[in-house]
């Protein structure tokens, strides 16, 4: 039945809040998320401190990611993704308030308590996300559902980059600023209309270097180095070759376009094929398009790879997160899910590490083409 999907995310009351929660929130991200690295540009910021700024805030989401959850507990998966909302607010209020760059280490300290601000709502948000979608959503049917929540943020933010763009480039910060701020505030609501969960967190450091989790942590390691390339590294490598925010909104805009109908065809896909066979057709493409990044020098060659890009990681990714779900249900989900994002964590510190010393944006794209083959061990 083409449409089951749909009478069961009717039913399942728990997957449809997730559904209409994410969509909000992501509508709001989405808007404005691709266009921090050039905020920060357009404020004068050297590079190095930009770069400063991300790594800063993947150390802090360390340390945050693995003593918050213990909270969920006590406050409950939705009450940490509401308490995430104001102090994602905050986090883009501050932000706003930066001010340009003045040349003192002053600078460098405001930027670093921003981030701690923000690391800590993502602290909050991500794990308890993650845990809720495990229990909300079906084994057999999990790639089906993650498609279908992928594809209906989809849908919604499909211009949003863009619009966030032409909202800059006429009307400035503020007024986007404004509007980020309102949709993330009303974005837990729909969460609320079931009941809360309280699940138990146990994570062990000294869990993440078991010889049964290497395979596990080096998928996740190099999994956070190809998502900082793709969400930092390449974001502003395309704003400084073509210093146009209608631009970076556009390609953008484009990506989300070519993504939209595959990500449920693949999930659906992934529910009754070989999710590896499916991932694999993603891993070998992904990894050729990182080497052809580096050709990249117009807004036509960014828009080719862009789109290219976006078609082979939708076949890696959405296959890809359902066996994670998957992994993750048959352990003790949050344990896995933190698990995860502390290798991710130490991906990213590791790509940020290498272009902050060797200033190299064609060194990273390399590094994320051969990282993005090691998907094949997962």
């Amino acid at each position: 039945m083409p449409y089951k999907h749909l009478i069961h995310f009717a039913f399942n009351k728990e997957l449809s809040e997730i559904y209409v929660a994410s969509v909000i929130k992501s509508f709001g991200i989405a808007m404005i998320g691709i266009f921090i690295p050039a905020y920060l540009i357009n404020l004068n910021y050297p590079l190095n401190y930009i770069f400063a700024y991300y790594l800063f805030w993947v150390l802090s989401f360390l340390v945050l990611v693995v003593a918050i959850p213990h909270l969920y507990k006590k406050i409950g998966l939705k009450h940490a993704i509401l308490f995430s909302m104001p102090i994602q607010v905050v986090y883009f209020l501050l932000l706003y308030g930066l001010g340009p760059y003045n040349g003192l280490a002053s600078s460098l300290w405001k930027l670093f308590f921003v981030v701690s601000v923000g690391a800590l709502a993502n602290a909050l948000y991500w794990p308890a996300f993650h845990i809720n979608f495990i229990a909300s959503s079906d084994k057999k049917h999990r790639g089906e559902e993650l498609g279908m929540m992928n594809i209906f943020s989809y849908m919604v933010v499909i211009f949003s980059p863009l619009i966030g763009g032409l909202i800059i480039t006429y009307f400035g910060f503020t007024p986007l600023f404004i509007l980020v701020t309102i949709l993330l505030l009303i974005s837990p609501i729909p969460l609320f209309f079931s009941t809360e969960t309280y699940p138990e967190v146990k994570f062990s450091i000294k869990n993440l270097f078991h010889k049964r989790n290497l395979r596990n942590f080096s998928v996740f390691f190099v999994e956070g180095i190809v998502n900082y390339t793709e969400t930092v590294i390449w974001v502003i490598f395309i704003f400084i070759t073509l210093k146009s925010f209608i631009a970076l909104g556009m390609l953008a805009t484009l990506l989300i376009i070519c993504t939209t109908v595959l990500t449920f065809i693949i999930g659906r896909l992934s529910d009754v094929m070989d999710k590896r066979k499916i991932m694999r057709a993603g891993i070998f493409s992904t990894s050729i398009i990182w080497f052809l990044k580096t050709l990249a020098d117009s807004f036509f060659l960014f828009t080719i790879v862009n789109t290219l890009f976006g078609i082979a990681f939708t076949f890696l990714s959405v296959p890809y997160m359902a066996l994670f779900y998957n992994k993750a249900a048959k352990t003790h989900p949050a344990e896995f899910v933190i698990f995860r994002e502390v290798a991710l964590g130490l991906g990213r510190i590791t790509i940020l590490a290498f272009i902050m010393l060797s200033g190299s944006f064609i060194g990273s794209f390399i590094i994320a083409g051969f990282s993005s083959l090691i998907f094949s061990f997962f």
